[in-house]
């Protein structure tokens, strides 16, 4: 748990950097969206401990728990994938 406490932790912070520095060269050509939901994806891969050690009462919340399991890494590989793509296609990050 102490690790996913500090990966969460960890994470925004980078968020709250990346919110304030918005508008700077450095996050602009990072890709700003892009980078987002890079983020959003590691942020629920430390926050599902948390939702996984929780005693799920209804039938409604255990899909759900079923169904963020897999979210996670979802949306991280959808990303990369589509930095992948995009540096392909020549249009670059």
């Amino acid at each position: 748990m102490a690790f996913s406490s500090a990966g969460v932790v960890v994470t925004g912070v980078v968020v709250w950097v990346f919110v304030r520095h918005y508008d700077t060269p450095v996050v602009r050509a990072s890709g700003r969206e892009l980078s987002f939901v890079l983020l959003s994806g590691v942020f629920l891969c430390y926050a599902i401990p948390f939702v996984l050690l929780i005693k799920p009462s209804d039938r409604a919340v255990k899909l759900f728990m079923k169904l963020l399991v897999g979210t996670d890494v979802d949306v991280s590989t959808s990303r990369k994938k589509r930095g992948t793509e995009r540096c392909r296609a020549g249009e670059g990050y």
